[in-house]
């Protein structure tokens, strides 16, 4: 979500695109309630993150420039003190334009849809490879079991927001192709699930495809 701040996206504009999805909060509104030095100082003990100054940019300069979020009254946001309602900033907004200049990203109009899937699309491989490791490991039954739950509790609404069902309602084989540009564009060790492939490959074919996306064949 971040990087799409630099491409020509205001915080709102993202988190607006994932609040009208179906989610309660967009993730940078999710950044300033948890705290955006607690990803700062997480991510300063990892050494596995790509060597891409664009990562993460705007979060480590807010942190840098004491504003943690709702806590501190600033974050992508400004916050009410009284009501802590969200309020846009366009101080925040000139500098993540200053912020892409000086990167070299050239800033351009950026479609609901396209955040959709940037935000969305490496969360749904992402399930797909914790569903593709607990089918190795014998626990896909307790994992399918939690998703058949949430389906039966609110189907209408899991129908609609949850990512793996919205993915299997738009394009597979236009996920897989996002999906394996991503890995390569972020050098990510994380692969495009292969049951994803798969079923990218039978919808190019005009095979039936399987709605179980643990099924192996």
């Amino acid at each position: 979500s971040q990087m799409l701040l630099l491409d020509g996206c205001t915080p709102a504009k993202v988190d607006a695109a994932l609040e009208g999805f179906g989610m309660a909060m967009g993730p940078l509104a999710m950044g300033d309630l948890a705290g955006l030095d607690v990803g700062y100082k997480a991510r300063e003990g990892r050494t596995d993150l790509p060597n891409d100054p664009k990562l993460y940019r705007m979060g480590t300069v807010l942190v840098e420039m004491d504003r943690f979020g709702q806590k501190t009254g600033a974050g992508f946001y400004k916050y009410d003190p009284a009501t802590r309602a969200r309020m846009n900033d366009p101080e925040i907004e000139a500098l993540i334009k200053s912020e892409a200049a000086a990167l070299g990203v050239e800033q351009r109009e950026v479609s609901d849809q396209e955040i959709l899937e940037r935000c969305l699309y490496p969360l749904i491989n992402e399930g797909a490879l914790i569903l593709e490791e607990a089918l190795r490991s014998g626990q896909a039954i307790s994992m399918l079991f939690m998703c058949s739950a949430m389906l039966s509790q609110r189907p209408k609404a899991a129908q609609c927001t949850m990512p793996i069902m919205w993915v299997l309602k738009t394009s597979t084989t236009r996920f897989v192709n996002s999906a394996i540009a991503t890995v390569k564009s972020i050098g990510s060790r994380r692969l495009c699930s292969k049951n994803w492939r798969k079923k990218a490959r039978r919808s190019r074919s005009g095979e039936p495809s399987r709605s179980n996306l643990c099924a192996e064949s």
